[in-house]
């Protein structure tokens, strides 16, 4: 600078330095909880199973407490990584010493201890004193740790299921939440809190040990989709316990009914098992031939009718059905009498699940969406029609609703008089006139095809003493013939 000299720096070298790379650490592998019902449900052919989408973070274990080094989401296959992560010890004293927390949750729900805090958190063992390098992991919880990641997975399953119905955001079901409890409350869920109750206790006493249920998850969220969007919504004086082999009331049946069909929609299969005894005992139902038992065949639900929660998910799931699933092996109940109906059992549609939440979510009965089974039924034939007039009310008819008619107006009509709908024989003769006079008379069944059942032609009304009189003219007095089918 002026006026202060010249400074001129000078090198003593040259000079070779060794660069050390950073101390650093790279982790990945599989994070998996062990499945306390191996093979208890179809599609599980192993007792480890991958904890899907679910909140990983790895800490620094110190004298001063744990610092975090990262946290991610695991994939579908439970498959996480940190990659080049600082082996500096805050200490000073060598590598990382290394744990995981591993939260219940995942990307639709969180398990909880308490009512909305305390998630469930699995830790693993800490890794002391961590060389830099690559580690390549397998982390396994234990069966008690595994139970909570249990219920996750099987709510994110449901979640999945509803979602795979409809476009993006459309009858969007929210992020949740599952308290999983050890008292003797039993399992359910609390619309007003939008919470499901899971019951955590092996004690016989205190109900079974729904934890271990994956048909008992799947059918509480099913509640939590009803009552998201208030259809099978009770409003009744529900009773606090309940069976799927016992009437109570249309709205109730309506609502555990529904729950039942979509625990067995997502699995794929109508066959729910219920454990108890620490898994020594087990109660099993079909809903597709109505049985019910423990280790042998107890009863059936199948034919007593819309106030029967088993009855109505027999309903449902005919309406879905495939029939050759290979579930209506076992032979219904010698003690099932569907008196005249020709049509005999094992109905099914085959319609898949859209018709039924169409039916369910987009049609009206009256203000409300339908409340029970027989409102169902009803917003199913609302223009447009979904089809299915014959088949449906034989559905309900051999699920014992020989009370509820046909809708007054469907696509099954081919020939007006043609009242018991038999078509392989001369569509109208005596029978038919037998027909219409034992269920004007005698309480018998209502005609299978409305339309058909009103002779005279005037289906908008009911079917009354002038059809059975149009009908007898035509038959003996040479009047005219019935009215063609509207086209």
């Amino acid at each position: 600078m002026a006026g202060l000299g010249s400074y001129h720096p000078s090198w003593d070298g040259p000079h070779c330095f060794i660069v050390e790379p950073p101390p650093v650490f790279s982790i990945q592998g599989y994070s998996w909880y062990q499945d306390p019902t191996p093979n208890s449900y179809p599609g599980l052919d192993s007792t480890e199973e991958p904890m899907r989408f679910v909140k990983i973070e790895m800490f620094d274990l110190d004298s001063n407490g744990s610092q975090s080094l990262g946290s991610m989401y695991t994939d579908e296959d439970g498959w996480f990584e940190f990659n080049d992560i600082s082996n500096v010890d805050s200490n000073g004293t060598g590598g990382q010493d290394v744990f995981f927390e591993v939260t219940a949750q995942n990307t639709r729900v969180v398990v909880l201890k308490d009512v909305y805090s305390n998630k469930h958190i699995w830790a693993t063992p800490v890794a002391y004193d961590l060389a830099d390098g690559f580690y390549d992991t397998l982390m396994i919880a234990s069966v008690d740790e595994s139970k909570p990641f249990f219920v996750a997975d099987a709510i994110l399953d449901g979640h999945s299921a509803w979602e795979s119905q409809w476009p993006p955001n459309q009858y969007f079901v929210p992020y949740g939440q599952v308290f999983l409890m050890a008292d003797s409350m039993s399992s359910g869920y609390d619309s007003y809190n939008d919470l499901i109750f899971i019951n955590d206790s092996v004690d016989n006493n205190n109900g079974w040990p729904d934890t271990w249920n994956r048909s008992t998850m799947l059918h509480e969220f099913g509640h939590r989709i009803s009552s998201t969007y208030s259809f099978c919504d009770d409003t009744t004086n529900s009773p606090s316990s309940h069976l799927p082999w016992v009437a109570y009331n249309l709205q109730f049946a309506a609502m555990e009914g529904f729950a039942h069909w979509w625990s067995a929609f997502v699995d794929s299969t109508p066959i729910r098992t219920y454990y108890w005894d620490d898994f020594t005992d087990s109660l099993w139902l079909n809903f597709e031939n109505g049985e019910y038992g423990h280790t042998t065949a107890d009863g059936s639900f199948n034919a007593m009718g819309p106030k029967c929660e088993g009855a109505v998910a027999g309903i449902l799931w005919d309406i879905f059905d495939n029939p050759d699933d290979g579930y209506s092996d076992r032979a219904d109940w010698g003690t099932l009498n569907l008196g005249p109906h020709y049509d005999g059992i094992d109905d099914y549609i085959q319609e898949g699940s859209d018709d039924i939440l169409d039916a369910l979510l987009n049609r009206y009965y009256g203000p409300n969406r339908p409340d029970n089974i027989h409102e169902f039924h009803q917003t199913w034939f609302q223009s447009p029609d979904l089809g299915y007039c014959q088949e449906m009310y034989n559905l309900f008819y051999e699920h014992g609703d020989s009370l509820q008619p046909p809708p007054k107006s469907c696509s099954c009509c081919l020939n007006r008089g043609n009242v018991d709908n038999i078509i392989d024989r001369i569509p109208i003769d005596i029978s038919d006139l037998v027909y219409l006079v034992d269920f004007m008379f005698t309480g018998g069944p209502p005609p299978p095809c409305w339309e058909q059942g009103s002779v005279d032609g005037d289906a908008a009304s009911d079917i009354d003493v002038n059809d059975l009189i149009y009908l007898i003219d035509w038959m003996f007095t040479g009047g005219d013939a019935p009215p063609s089918c509207p086209q």
